[in-house]
């Protein structure tokens, strides 16, 4: 009888810390960060699928330089020249194959469900990099932005259920 006794508190005791380790894994905190960009400057031919300029090449670079001290997960670029060759540059020195996305085909909610918990670099365009943002943080925050403009990093992060975002200015 004693046995059991000894038997039945080891069992207890183990279950107790079973249920407080899993309370514990509820409790962790999750943090997910974007970084949205639009590709780096373009030429202008061919005008539908245009390499970077000079300037560009180095912009890229540059977000390689940016992204050094910090973990990526992934790197998402639409299918066009001038935003894989943005992103190639940071994919290289991480070790990271480019995402191929597409900015009108997304499904934002899928997207944030499969990229939890995760830092994410995203390269798009002009008319699609603050509607991106807009849709990870579920408002209208950010307009469109200029063709001129290639400076814009717009980073989001979400920690549980609390959103905080800005718009950098990356030169």
């Amino acid at each position: 009888m004693k046995k059991l006794i000894i038997l039945l508190s080891i069992i207890t005791t183990f279950s107790c810390l079973k249920a407080q380790n899993n309370n514990e894994d509820d409790k962790k905190i999750t943090t997910t960060t974007y970084y949205i960009v639009r590709h780096a400057e373009k030429d202008n031919k061919p005008a539908n699928n245009p390499k970077l300029l000079p300037e560009g090449k180095l912009r890229a670079l540059n977000y390689a330089k940016y992204f050094k001290n910090i973990k990526l997960d992934a790197i998402y670029s639409t299918n066009f020249t001038r935003t894989k060759n943005t992103a190639l540059p940071t994919a290289k020195s991480k070790n990271l194959k480019t995402i191929i996305y597409n900015a009108f085909e997304i499904d934002y909610n899928k997207f944030k469900d499969e990229t939890k918990g995760k830092t994410i670099f995203i390269v798009g365009h002009s008319n699609t990099i603050s509607d991106f943002a807009n849709n990870i943080i579920g408002t209208k925050e950010y307009n469109e932005i200029d063709e001129t403009v290639y400076n814009n990093m717009y980073i989001v992060t979400i920690t549980d259920k609390k959103i905080n975002h800005q718009l950098k200015t990356i030169d």
